[in-house]
């Protein structure tokens, strides 16, 4: 997962993964309003779209891009729509709770999965309330501190 902001950070993902042409997916929090209204920077929604989101299934609905949006031009190179779900998972609401915008998900799925590193640099979770310059926070539950 990363910022979906931040350019520099979805290249980064595109090169670990990899996967550098495919769209990537977006989550979103669940801002609990009728019209999704928190979301309005970030992508287009029709009532569909919502009905889709909401339902029980929680699939990955495809989206258009808003119009200037914040969003990096790295999670789907020269195409109109993205990919969006809602958080619906505990650690998908924590993760939204304390990043407070929109993340790139993408599984953990890679060429080798059963080799594994150890090095990696430990973050602590208040590095996930850094958000890039420019991204607006999605008007997710009040941030826990």
């Amino acid at each position: 997962m990363c910022d979906a902001c931040h350019n520099e950070a979805v290249k980064r993902l595109r090169q670990l993964k990899p996967r550098p042409h495919k769209p990537l997916v977006l989550l979103f929090p669940d801002d609990q309003t009728e019209a999704f209204s928190g979301l309005k920077p970030f992508v287009t929604l029709e009532k569909y779209h919502i009905d889709w989101l909401r339902s029980a299934m929680r699939p990955i609905v495809m989206v258009n891009q808003a119009q200037n949006t914040p969003l990096s031009g790295e999670i789907a190179p020269g195409l109109a729509e993205v990919g969006m779900m809602l958080a619906c998972s505990p650690l998908h609401i924590l993760l939204m709770d304390a990043f407070g915008g929109p993340l790139v998900a993408t599984s953990a799925l890679c060429t080798h999965p059963y080799s594994f590193s150890t090095s990696f640099k430990h973050s602590s979770s208040s590095s996930l309330k850094t958000k890039s310059p420019g991204c607006p926070a999605s008007p997710s539950r009040s941030p826990t501190n």
